[in-house]
This record gives structure tokens, C-alpha cells and sequence, in this order.
């Protein structure tokens, strides 16, 4: 285990019962400083919870606009490598 569990958080076996990883905790309520520390110990951004939606989806939900911006950064990134 690594300073404040973060191996475990990123590890995606760490969810609620709706199957909501840290990722999407964060992004639904607009926590961009805890999307970025997450982001950087490689937190899955492609993560379902138990209505297939991803973080960003969540984002973009609740009105985040900045952790929307950062997440389709990231996956835009992903995606072109």
C-alpha cells in the first residue's frame, strides 16, 4: 500500500455497490484536484459503473465542466497513442 492508499484506488477492484470508482466520485462532484492526483496513479478513465456511465459522463451530469475538460483531455490522449 502506497501514501494514502492509492495503489488500491487505482487499482479499479475499489468501488460502491453501484460500482462507482474513486474516478467517478470525484468527477460527479467536481473535484478537480482529486481527479488529477487519481489521473496521475493511472485511475481507469474508461470505467463503468453499474449504468454504464463514465466518469466524464458523470461530469458532464452534474455540470463539471473543468473535470469534463480534464477527462476528455486524457482520453483524448489515450486514444491518440
Amino acid at each position: 500500500m502506497s501514501i494514502l492508499g492509492l495503489t488500491d484506488i487505482c487499482s479499479g477492484l475499489v468501488t460502491t455497490d453501484d460500482q462507482l470508482t474513486p474516478l467517478h466520485q470525484a468527477a460527479s462532484e467536481g473535484h478537480v484536484q482529486c481527479l488529477e492526483l487519481l489521473l496521475t496513479h493511472d485511475a481507469d478513465v474508461y470505467a463503468e459503473d453499474s449504468r454504464k456511465q463514465l466518469p466524464i459522463d458523470l461530469a458532464k451530469l452534474w455540470g463539471h465542466k473543468k473535470c469534463a475538460k480534464l477527462l476528455a483531455a486524457v482520453m483524448w490522449h489515450q486514444n491518440k497513442h
